[in-house]
């Protein structure tokens, strides 16, 4: 490609930077003059597309109309300029990303009006801050938070984190002061929620604790207000379940640094505090649990984000789950009971795998005197009884297959008194006779059942348990 060619039509040409002074015009009139969502949304995609690599950072940077696109998104807010809060967000996080590559100082442009305005916020008396224009005002600056927040990535974690001091330890007060509006209540929880995945991972300990606390305190917050509270909104329901979603996936979030932990304290000796997660999770799942009731499972993607989580949080640290103060650790098992017992296939495999880690558990560690223990004992003649009644699909056949080897490892005195149960069910006693030899191929031979067992002995037993369901069923139906 000639020179002359690339000087009228290049990057850095005049002609490109004329379009791009034409589209970041175009972006910022759909933004101000639009009352349509769906063009401001696709403005800020445009707004975006255009600035999403180093090479389109600095000549956005350098374009006459990128200023008073800030200036436009600073100028966003009750009695101000009126841009719905979700795409404010989206706004913010798009014009947040541009410093990403190489230009922090420019978030400067973007953080210094906000953090004055939330200043400006707290400095408002008790009685005025339940005023409609104030409320809507936290409405935006929680919105804008989120969307900084959002926009980071691991070359700008660390030092976004620390440009974040207004709002770090002022949320679990803000839920607690606006515990009545859901829409405040879940800004709240979507902000600590993106805290935790984008800057966990990243963060020294000592940075990790401090968001650990705040989540707990934002947990601790609403659990209080929340705890019988009635409502005859028509929303109220939905509501109460999105909160739990949210709460859930920020719960969730807080495990990212024990699944991928990249901070500077993993690669030195440091003498700091570790806090794990998982730990941190529980904590908060025991202060969730009495919100809930059985009915509330009925809504998949809730009981979805539920069971993924504490399959994440067994398969983690299962030591922990099984140190729950029993009540809520009884609680915590009836929800299984509840899933297992339901058509969801999801929630059904993420149960199974959650009883498989605390079976291994307390098998690789001589648990079974614990009281929470005792509770998972009776998991084994149900997962037998529902094998031999109940069709089961091929998908979480492999699951059931894994539960009972971890609880057969883990309980022999109740696997052998469950077989007796089974084998004295015969009709007859030829019968009962090939129950006893179905039970004696599944677990004898070179199987090796002790600790939680092996890779190669867990694939064995999964053969055999196929095998085993048939000559069962079998037996028990003649």
């Amino acid at each position: 490609m000639s020179e002359s060619f690339k000087g009228v039509w290049g990057k850095t040409s005049q002609i490109s930077r004329l379009i791009l002074d034409s589209l970041l015009v175009r972006v910022r009139n759909c933004l101000s003059n639009s009352g349509e969502d769906d063009i401001q949304v696709e403005a800020v995609q445009l707004l975006t597309a255009l600035t999403n690599s180093e090479d389109k950072e600095q000549q956005a940077l350098t374009s006459v109309e990128f200023k008073p696109l800030i200036q436009l998104i600073n100028s966003v807010g009750p009695n101000k300029r009126d841009i719905p809060c979700h795409i404010y967000q989206k706004a913010v996080k798009s014009l947040m990303s541009v410093g990403n590559f190489s230009a922090k100082e420019y978030w400067d442009e973007l953080l210094t009006p906000l953090s004055v305005r939330f200043n400006n916020f707290f400095n408002i008396s008790s009685l005025d801050k339940h005023r409609e224009d104030v409320r809507l005002e936290l409405v935006f600056l929680l919105s804008g938070f989120i969307g900084i927040v959002s926009s980071t990535d691991s070359r700008v974690a660390v030092d976004l984190f620390q440009r974040l001091i207004p709002l770090r330890g002022n949320v679990a007060s803000i839920l607690s002061a606006y515990h009545n509006y859901t829409d405040i209540i879940q800004l709240c929880l979507t902000f600590m929620t993106e805290l935790g995945k984008r800057f966990l991972s990243f963060l020294s300990n000592t940075h990790a604790i401090e968001i650990y606390q705040e989540a707990i305190n934002v947990t601790k917050a609403y659990a209080v207000h929340a705890f019988g509270r009635k409502s005859n909104e028509k929303s109220a329901e939905d509501d109460k379940i999105y909160d739990l979603f949210l709460l859930f996936d920020m719960l969730t979030s807080l495990l990212t640094k024990d699944l991928l932990d990249l901070s500077s304290d993993t690669f030195q000796n440091t003498d700091a505090p570790r806090v794990s997660g998982s730990e941190v999770a529980v904590h908060g799942l025991s202060m969730i649990l009495p919100l809930m009731n059985t009915d509330l499972f009925q809504y998949p993607t809730l009981s979805d984000k539920y069971f993924r989580l504490i399959s994440y949080l067994s398969e983690l640290d299962s030591g922990v789950v099984l140190h729950m103060e029993l009540p809520i650790f009884k609680n915590l098992m009836e929800t299984v009971s509840t899933a297992l017992a339901s058509s969801n296939p999801d929630n059904f495999n993420h149960c199974c795998e959650f009883i498989t880690c605390l079976a291994n558990h307390v098998s690789r560690n001589n648990l079974q005197q614990l009281e929470s223990s005792e509770l998972l004992k009776a998991f084994l003649r149900m997962f037998f009884h529902m094998a031999l009644t109940v069709t089961i699909s091929k998908d979480s056949l492999t699951s059931v297959s894994n539960v009972i080897f971890s609880l057969i490892s883990a309980y022999k005195e109740v696997y052998e008194g469950t077989a007796q149960e089974i084998i004295g069910a015969g009709k007859t006693e030829k019968r009962k006779e090939e129950l006893q030899k179905g039970f004696q191929e599944l677990t004898g031979g070179n199987i090796n059942m002790t600790a939680g067992g092996d890779r190669q002995s867990r694939t064995t037993f999964r053969v055999r348990f196929e095998h085993f369901i048939h000559i069962a069923r079998s037996s028990l139906d003649a």
